[in-house]
């Protein structure tokens, strides 16, 4: 019981952080976001078709600088995915709460899958080139999967 309200917990601040961002942070570019952050920006290459990209950073530290931002991918104005990026600490997976979730290997990286067990979220988290990915969504498994994999 213990272990379900904390999962459900988790999984609800991943599915809904990024919307509160996207009320107080403008759109910016791609190129802005890469200029801005301290680490690599990945980016998925294989969408599903008709998709528009916001993507929002997150408030800056008290140097100036983003430490997060947000890709939020919509159909028809409807709620696809979000891809969340920031800078690991290479510990980052050995947090508890992911020992719950399925292991997979996404682009060679060891990484979780996890539902939830109230509102058919899942979330997807893998460490990829120093950059902690967190995509969120209700697509299966195997397409949030698809889509993690072509990520560079």
């Amino acid at each position: 019981m213990k272990f379900l309200i904390i999962f459900s917990l988790v999984i609800t601040q991943f599915l809904t952080a990024p919307f509160f961002v996207q009320a107080k942070e403008k759109n910016v570019s791609m190129q802005q976001i890469k200029n801005e952050v301290n680490f690599k920006v990945l980016v998925p290459k294989r969408l599903p078709k008709d998709l528009q990209m916001n993507i929002k950073p997150y408030p800056p530290t008290e140097y100036g600088k983003p430490t997060k931002f947000t890709m939020t991918f919509t159909k028809n104005k409807q709620f696809v995915f979000n891809i969340q990026e920031r800078k690991s600490n290479q510990k980052e997976l050995d947090k508890d709460v992911y020992s719950y979730g399925q292991p997979v290997s996404i682009n060679g990286n060891r990484g979780y899958f996890l539902t939830s067990g109230h509102k058919d979220g899942h979330l997807l988290i893998w460490i990829q080139n120093g950059t902690v990915i967190e995509m969120d969504s209700t697509l299966s498994k195997e397409k949030m999967l698809e889509i993690a994999q072509s990520v560079e």
